[in-house]
């Protein structure tokens, strides 16, 4: 072994040629339970080499920053931060989306770079390929909306990488999405939506249409609905809970449906009941009653005291409430809708009618009326076209008829 230099630390040649350095991290527990030192290595083909990584190695630790193992594959981490912060932090729904984000995109694609390693180059090259990939749904490749949101995972488990010193950097962040066109958003107008209710006025799921519609709930939030939480006397209704299907497989014997926390803090909300609402609730606790009467024995219970449930009291399903709906759209000649576009048909209801976006937004549950303009901004700006071509239309009579005077007076 070779002298070390002056101020080089423990710098070494080994009997292959290579030169190889290490970096006094502290202690660490071993897998037996024993406490042993925790060094960085750093190993190179030439000592100038190895000096540079000790060097910057040794700056970033006098300024705090992290010393990066090189070790641990970004797959490992993906998985390390799926199970021990994605899992403690975000609803089930979001979870089971990053379950799908990692296993079929993020892992394949970016799992066998080692994080420390991982570069904005390694990201772009992902998004561009990801890009170009078809999906097995659709048969067609993957849109861009699809690919930002797989970026934006990224960006978000590189983020808890950098808080807890793994790496430096969030590479993610570096990279541009690709540009995704905004979604178009489909609603009922004024009109359509009078049709559909008028429709649907002797159907089982009016009171679930009518409520939906006219707060501009989420599905599950409509699901939710708990009788403890509707006051049909005073007309107020307390938000505080959803309806979803939880994936068994990730959460092993709580899978099924399963009453959760609505979207997001400003989610739980106390809004007033509208008086068709209200109206077709009482007439929806009525024949629940007749159901329970009927079923006898038969009525499964209904432990959380649901307002929509099926005819023996046990809770709905999103996806049969959902063909259900579709099925009325069809028979009532309206275009096809998703049950989620109840809620942005009441949003363009209510900028119709002339509400302010301060108090849509506090109906939805956002964040913030800008969340709510950046949303709904388009429907916005349409209806105020649609104002200045009704007032057009209005005072284009007159406007004609003033300036065919005028043009006779002149010729005159």
């Amino acid at each position: 072994m070779s002298k070390r230099g002056n101020n080089e630390g423990s710098i070494y040649s080994m009997a292959d040629g290579r030169w190889r350095s290490a970096i006094w991290l502290g202690w660490k527990v071993n897998p037996t339970g024993k406490t042993v030192p925790n060094r960085k290595v750093f190993t190179g083909r030439t000592r100038k080499e190895v000096q540079d990584k000790l060097t910057a190695a040794l700056r970033d630790q006098q300024l705090g920053v992290p010393v990066i193992q090189q070790k641990q594959t970004t797959g490992q981490f993906l998985r390390w931060w799926f199970e021990q912060v994605a899992r403690q932090t975000v609803r089930p729904k979001t979870l089971e989306f990053y379950d799908f984000v990692l296993n079929r995109h993020l892992v394949p694609g970016l799992g066998h770079i080692p994080l420390a390693k991982l570069t904005p180059q390694h990201v772009l090259s992902f998004v561009n390929e990801t890009g170009h990939r078809v999906s097995e749904r659709t048969g067609r490749p993957l849109s861009p909306r699809s690919v930002k949101h797989f970026h934006r995972t990224l960006c978000t488990a590189l983020n808890a990488a950098v808080k807890y010193g793994c790496v430096a950097r969030n590479v993610a962040a570096l990279v541009d999405p690709p540009a995704a066109p905004r979604s178009k958003i489909a609603f009922f107008t004024v009109d359509q939506a009078r049709t559909f209710l008028d429709f649907a006025k002797d159907n089982r799921l009016f009171a679930l249409y009518a409520t939906v519609l006219s707060l501009g709930l989420r599905l599950g939030e409509g699901l939710g609905i708990s009788w403890n939480d509707a006051n049909l006397e005073t007309g107020r209704f307390n938000v505080c809970q959803s309806l979803q299907r939880i994936d068994e497989k990730l959460y092993p014997g709580k899978g099924g449906l399963q009453l959760v926390e609505p979207k997001g803090g400003y989610s739980h909300r106390v809004v007033t009941l509208p008086a068709v609402a209200v109206a077709a609730l009482r007439r929806h606790q009525a024949r629940q009653e007749e159901e329970k009467a009927i079923a006898g024995t038969g009525w499964k219970g209904n432990p959380w005291n649901l307002v929509f449930t099926s005819q023996v009291g046990t809770p709905l399903d999103e996806r049969a409430v959902l063909r259900r709906f579709q099925s009325l759209l069809a028979a009532a000649g309206l275009p096809r809708l998703r049950l989620h576009d109840l809620r942005h048909s009441a949003v363009a209801i209510l900028i119709a009618q002339g509400v302010h976006p301060k108090a849509i937004s506090e109906l939805l549950g956002h964040s913030s009326v800008a969340f709510t303009m950046q949303v709904y901004g388009h429907i916005m700006e349409e209806t105020k076209r649609e104002t200045a071509d009704k007032m057009d239309e209005a005072l284009n009579p007159v406007a004609t008829t003033v300036a065919t005077k005028r043009l006779g007076e002149r010729l005159n």
